[in-house]
């Protein structure tokens, strides 16, 4: 007789121990790759693996910021004072008002126009596509 009142939820651990001397090989053809036999398996589904991967091979994660955080902050400040410094000296300096408080407003207004102008040359050269731009140009 099944009881509607049990709970059954179905677990799997699986652990991986340091053990340089074991590869895992991935197949050069579309196969499957096999993992070695388990070390270890108890009846509470938990399986225990050898693996040379899970070896921190003597080094230890760095604490601290990253390149890519410092190349943000840097980025970030510049721009701001780029953007600070040019409003400053169009407000108080040139007596600008409005949007033309921005330094370079013109550019900055056209940008997401000609990062899609970009994005639409590259994938017409990438396809050998041969459509005419839909930008509009000033004759010279």
């Amino acid at each position: 007789m099944i009881s509607n009142t049990t709970n059954c939820t179905p677990t799997l651990i699986i652990n991986f121990n340091c053990n340089p001397k074991v590869k895992w090989l991935v197949p050069i053809t579309n196969g499957t790759a096999s993992a070695p036999e388990p070390t270890d398996v108890d009846l509470n589904t938990t399986m225990t693996f050898d693996y040379d991967g899970a070896c921190l091979k003597n080094k230890v994660p760095k604490k601290g910021i990253t390149g890519g955080a410092v190349f943000l902050i840097i980025l970030f400040s510049v721009a701001l004072v780029y953007f600070g410094v040019g409003m400053f000296y169009n407000g108080l300096i040139q007596h600008q008002s409005g949007i033309k408080l921005i330094p370079n407003a013109q550019f900055w207004i056209g940008l997401p126009l000609y990062f899609i102008e970009g994005v639409r040359t590259a994938i017409s050269c990438s396809t050998c596509s041969t459509k005419p731009s839909q930008a509009t140009y000033e004759s010279v």
